[in-house]
């Protein structure tokens, strides 16, 4: 009897699965909550981190698309206003020899300052900012009449007709900051 008396009192403090014994968790889950903790947590910064991209990458690329739909008539009315600046400067040191050249000139330069005014009511999608750029270099080429009066009545000098020109252009320039 002494040796079962000595196994039960071995057996007694393991065995006591009563309500008030607290089992402790064992290495292996130790181990398992110090992986998945970690794991979990980079998953859930890496999808936050890869949809803030793709938001950024989006936003992006319609910034892009919108500036390149304005880019292609606002640069022709670009290169239209060169010329058209070259041929009135040339047109007031020799009436007769520009003139015709002038006129044509101005036609081709209506047709993209049209284009460039008539942009933001076609249907063009844009940001705000770029949009609010387009418009105010179309309000800007309202000014186009009134240098060409200058010219045409002669009360503008080559100097005001190249600087009038170069503001129109210069606006133009300064479209799509960076």
């Amino acid at each position: 009897m002494a040796v079962h008396a000595r196994a039960s009192k071995r057996q007694g403090p393991r065995d006591s699965g009563g309500a008030g014994a607290r089992r402790q968790p064992s290495l292996r889950t130790f181990l398992l909550i110090l992986a998945l903790v970690p794991s979990v947590t980079l998953v859930a910064l890496w999808l936050a981190s890869s949809a803030q991209l793709y938001t950024d990458w989006q936003t992006q690329k319609d910034r892009n698309a919108a500036s390149n739909a304005a880019a292609r008539p606002i640069m022709a009315a670009f290169f239209d206003l060169q010329e058209e600046r070259r041929l009135s400067g040339a047109e007031l040191a020799d009436p007769e020899g520009y003139r015709k050249a002038l006129r044509a000139q101005r036609v081709r330069t209506d047709a993209d300052v049209t284009n460039v005014q008539g942009l933001p009511d076609s249907g063009w999608r844009a940001p705000d900012d770029i949009r609010a750029n387009v418009v105010q270099v179309g309000r800007n080429l309202r000014k186009l009449a009134d240098y060409r009066s200058g010219v045409d009545q002669r009360t503008a000098s080559q100097q005001q007709t190249f600087d009038r020109y170069t503001s129109l252009i210069s606006g133009q320039l300064n479209l799509f900051p960076l």
